[in-house]
């Protein structure tokens, strides 16, 4: 066995020198794509926890895009009442499912489809951070393989349906970067850092929120750099200025509406127990999704095995001016604050705006990033000769599949089982568009009111005659026959940015939280009332793009003037 094992090992090696080094990387890329997302392949898919949530968001985006429309309240919800998806919660990356959704394709493909391209980003985000960091092919590839087949990312896709924080994965190792280059390497290189945490905002705030958390600790142990060129200071302030710039579309508008009113959002999710969501040490590294009613795996022994590369001799003596001991440095930090050991009720206390992360292993999502990172680079150091890398490579690549088998396996095993034998599950159903837990409701709003009062205009005054009809969100109203006094509360849940085209009128929002019109004593009339965005949300549209258009023009002539140097 051992001699068949050893010539194999020795054809493999001498197919390998006789490939290109760039056709052999994009040969191995492919195949870790397909081990990745092969699955996607079967007809239909799992009942991820959020899948409906995700899938509804794209089909209203669709929706809103088929009758001309970019939103801010998406169509659909709440039996047509509508609900502001697009004011809390980032969808920019979204609009390319629904793009194609538009142009005739199932949702559930377009999603799928989805998920390869983000795949392929994260791939191609994680090899450009590691190959910045130290120009090693081998150690990129290792660092991909390691993110893609991790634990955690694999969960998010095919148990939580966490899409949002899937797409997290591709922008970290870009704010990775542009902290590398503003603290350590070329400064002038530091939009990265802007379109990392653009990207991670504009995608997941709870991601983005964290990594500014680990911005603050980098720049915190980086002092000494900032101290002996104070231009690296000025950078990093640039690529702060410059990342509100590129996300105040979304970010002014979001806050706005934040101080205008209450919603869910800020009057209970923001109370979530941290604490009581950690993980003892073996749950960290090897715990199923199934033995936790939230589903979260650990993020595998694979990782362990890094964490014990560190203090391999050639990875040499720890230095905290270092980004890469940094990065375990924060790894550690993260793991600890993942168990029972960290004192979260005694931080939440000083840090109260930390509960925001809602659960302790949200962490995994960092971990597994910083991981992967520092995987690519201690494989690249310490595996000195070909064949230790390639046996290393096989190695990590089988401790990531046994967790991935176990976890996807018995995710579609599961599903098939209970739908094709048993009929005790249904394909995904998007005939209620899904509102998740409601965060964005404004206070007062009763999800199943709402659906038991049905589309219909009432008012306080039994004489009033009302007749409308509506296209999307945009409804237009005939009255006649109304009291000084009278008012409509219309079929919308209200948000501040409904505009309408009758000056005498005004609205309110109601006791529900609904639109309300007061007629201010008009006893007939016509208007017509749509979400068209305060105005504060139309300037900030200008200012993103214009940022936007900066950068890439900054982009462009760096790259131009580092080339011709």
């Amino acid at each position: 066995m051992k001699k068949q094992y050893l010539r194999l090992e020795q054809r493999l090696m001498e197919w390998m020198n006789r490939c290109s080094k760039s056709r052999l990387i994009l040969f191995l890329l492919g195949g870790l794509l397909i081990l990745n997302l092969g699955v996607l392949l079967i007809p239909d898919i799992p009942h991820a926890h959020d899948l409906s949530f995700q899938l509804s968001r794209i089909s209203s985006l669709a929706e809103s895009f088929k009758l001309g429309e970019i939103p801010r309240v998406y169509l659909g919800y709440l039996n047509n009442y509508g609900y502001a998806n697009g004011l809390f919660y980032g969808d920019l990356l979204l609009y390319i499912p629904a793009l194609l959704v538009c142009l005739g394709m199932n949702v559930v493909l377009a999603y799928k489809l989805f998920l390869v391209l983000v795949t392929v980003a994260t791939m191609a985000t994680v090899y450009f951070c590691v190959q910045t960091l130290v120009n090693s092919r081998y150690a990129s590839l290792v660092a991909v393989t390691l993110c893609t087949l991790s634990s955690y990312r694999v969960i998010d896709i095919f148990i939580r349906g966490a899409l949002a924080e899937v797409c997290a994965f591709i922008f970290i190792p870009l704010i990775v970067v542009g902290l590398y280059e503003v603290i350590y390497g070329n400064p002038k290189r530091w939009y990265w850092l802007s379109i990392g945490f653009t990207g991670c905002f504009l995608t997941h705030n709870i991601s983005f929120a964290l990594m500014v958390g680990f911005t603050f600790l980098f720049v915190c142990f980086g002092v000494k750099q900032f101290w002996k060129e104070k231009s690296r200071f000025g950078y990093l302030i640039l690529a702060t200025v410059v990342t509100i710039g590129m996300v105040s579309y979304f970010l002014f508008p979001m806050l706005e509406q934040m101080m205008s009113d209450q919603f869910v959002l800020t009057t209970e999710t923001i109370t979530a127990d941290v604490a009581g969501s950690t993980r003892s040490l073996i749950e960290v590294f090897l715990a199923l999704p199934y033995g936790k009613h939230d589903g979260i795996a650990g993020i595998g022994i694979v990782f362990g095995t890094v964490l014990l590369l560190r203090f391999n001799k050639r990875n040499g003596r720890f230095q905290i001016n270092q980004l890469t001991d940094q990065l375990f440095l924060f790894t550690l930090l993260s793991i600890w604050a993942v168990t029972p050991f960290f004192p979260w009720k005694l931080v939440l206390r000083v840090l109260s705006p930390l509960a925001m992360i809602q659960f302790s292993w949200r962490l995994f999502l960092t971990i597994t990033v910083f991981l992967s990172i520092l995987g690519g680079i201690y494989a690249m150091r310490t595996m000195a000769s070909m064949k230790k890398r390639v046996r290393f490579y096989g190695l990590i690549v089988g401790l990531l599949m046994v967790p991935y088998l176990l976890n996807v396996g018995g995710q579609y095993a599961s599903y098939l089982y209970h739908t094709r034998v048993t009929g005790l599950i249904q394909p995904v159903d998007l005939s209620t568009y899904s509102i998740g837990l409601g965060e964005y409701l404004p206070l007062g709003a009763n999800p199943t009111e709402i659906s038991e009062r049905g589309e219909v205009i009432t008012s306080n005054d039994d004489q009033l005659q009302v007749t409308f009809s509506r296209k999307g969100l945009t409804l237009s109203v005939k009255y006649h026959g109304a009291s000084s006094s009278a008012y409509l509360d219309l079929p919308l849940v209200y948000y501040k940015g409904y505009q309408i085209d009758d000056p005498s009128l005004t609205l309110v929002k109601s006791e529900e939280g609904l639109v309300r019109v007061q007629l201010n004593g008009q006893t007939e009339g016509t208007f017509t009332i749509a979400y068209a965005g305060t105005r504060l949300a139309q300037v900030t549209v200008w200012v993103s793009c214009l940022t936007t258009v900066g950068v890439l023009v900054y982009i462009y002539r760096n790259t131009k003037n580092s080339k011709q140097r």
